[in-house]
Order: structure tokens, then sequence, then C-alpha cells
């Protein structure tokens, strides 16, 4: 049976992609690349190069007792930097090497309590007899965060109360070793008096 040259020609022509709606493709799947939604990997992958370099600030301030007054300051570097003051074991500067495992910790630690959304202050100036802390948070973009915690679970989220507990607890188990002296461009917290030294409204 003869073949039909049109027919044949036909087929060519639906089986074969023009330059023009090659181009048209290509720039649909650009467009979709850049505008689709962020996947879980890519969301991990950004949460953790925000704690590719940080610097966690944790000072305790003082209650009527023997609580322990220390600043200390963490950093993604393996170096602690302490400055002790009353009831703790070693007064006055000194440093830490940090594994890194427990630079992972304080990592995963900064994650954990999700600082970004927490607000500036959980204070309350009805209490006059317990410690109080001021964190100081700045991640690997620079972003910094002073949060100041006094009071009981009243005023401070349970799990932001256990949570700074557990991290005090933790800290002080470092085991720091006396320096001269500590670096000058360590962050500070805003110096604001702790709430049980506020003169009480009448």
């Amino acid at each position: 049976m003869a073949r039909n040259p049109e027919r044949n020609t036909t087929t060519k022509k639906t089986t074969t992609t023009s330059p023009l709606t090659l181009s048209l493709t290509l720039l649909a799947l650009t467009l979709w690349t850049t505008t689709a939604p962020t996947c879980p990997n890519q969301k991990n992958t950004q949460a953790t190069k925000r704690w590719q370099t940080f610097i966690l600030y944790l000072e305790e301030t003082p209650c009527y007792g023997t609580c322990p007054i220390y600043k200390v300051w963490l950093t993604s570097k393996g170096i602690a930097y302490w400055q002790g003051i009353r009831f703790v074991p070693l007064e006055g500067p000194g440093t830490a090497t940090l594994t890194p495992e427990q630079t992972d910790t304080i990592r995963q630690w900064l994650a954990s309590i999700h600082w970004d959304t927490l607000k500036n202050e959980y204070v309350d100036r009805n209490i006059q007899d317990l410690p109080g802390w001021h964190i100081l948070v700045q991640d690997h973009y620079g972003n910094q965060k002073h949060i100041h915690l006094y009071g009981t679970t009243r005023t401070i989220p349970r799990h932001l109360l256990e949570k700074v507990q557990w991290l005090q607890a933790w800290i002080l188990k470092l085991p720091f070793q006396p320096a001269d002296s500590l670096p000058e461009d360590l962050p500070q917290p805003p110096q604001n008096p702790p709430a049980q030294q506020r003169t009480p409204q009448e």
C-alpha cells in the first residue's frame, strides 16, 4: 500500500518542538522555581545558618540571699567568658573552652526558646526577693534581642523559666579558669536597674 506523503509531513510537525515553545517552557520553569514556597528543608537550612555564629549573654542579678551573681558570654567560637561576682565557684574574670557538642547544645537551646517571638520584658514588680536574669542574644546576621526576666510563672512563661534555670545549672558546671581580663567588645545589655532595686511606687 502506498504511503501518503502529506500525512507523514503532518506527523513530523506535531513531534517537533519549536524554539518559541521551548523558550516559553524554560521561562515558566524559572518563574516557578523563584516563586515556589520554601520547603521545610530550606527553612531548616536557614534556621541552622541563623545560629552558625552567635553570642549568648546571661546575667543573674542578686536576691536577698546567697543566689549566684555572675555574667557569662557563650560564643559559637567555642569560648565562654565569665565574670563571677558573688556566691559563685570563681569570682572575677574567667574563660572556658567549649567542645563542639557543648556549642551545639547552646544552638539547640537558642532555637528552642524561639527568642525572636518573646517580649523584651517579663517582670513582676510586686516581688522583691528573687533573682532575675538578663539575656542578650546575637545571631549570625547581627540581630540582637535583650530579654529581662524577673518573677515567677505568673509573669514568665513556664517553659521559658524552666529553660533558663536549666541553662544556669549547665553553665555553673563549666570548668572556668581564671583570666587576667575579658575582651572589651563583648556585648552588654541595656543598663536598667533590676526590678527588686527599683523604688516602689506609693
